[in-house]
Parts: C-alpha cells; structure tokens; sequence
C-alpha cells in the first residue's frame, strides 16, 4: 500500500515573513508568522488556532506547514461578535 500523496503549493505562492508587500492579491497561502501578522495575533496563538482546528494548513515544499489565505478570511468571517 502506498502512502496518500499530499499536493504541495508551489513557492511562488507564499509570502515570507520578510516580504514587503505581503498584501499582494495573488498570494494564496502564508507562513505562520504572516499569518498571526494579518489578523493581529502572535504566532503562538496561530499554532493554538491550528492545534483546536479552527485554522487548517496545507504542506508546502519544506516548510511544515502554510495557512492560505481563504482559510483566515473564514476564520474572521465565522468569529465576527
């Protein structure tokens, strides 16, 4: 049996933490640290978000994990008081 292939996002995608304009609109997934930066929390709080399931990841190349970017629009839109 062989084990499940899981899709990887291309780098180009990702913006890193270091990015100037990380806002680009063609960017479909983050590291944790942009993450945490565009809805304002600290990183620790992104892996809690992660760990209770609240944020989904994906893999990509050799960075454990990236958040894309649909994936926090939700998470605010579905935590709004």
């Amino acid at each position: 049996m062989h084990p499940k292939k899981l899709k990887m996002i291309p780098q180009q995608v990702l913006v890193q933490s270091t990015s100037v304009d990380s806002h680009d609109p063609s960017v479909l997934a983050v590291d944790i640290e942009e993450a945490g930066r565009r809805i304002s929390v600290g990183r620790s709080a992104i892996y809690e978000l992660i760990k209770a399931g609240k944020i989904r990841t994906v893999p990509a190349g050799r960075k454990k994990r990236v958040v894309p970017i649909f994936e926090l629009e939700r998470y605010l839109k579905d935590n709004v008081a």
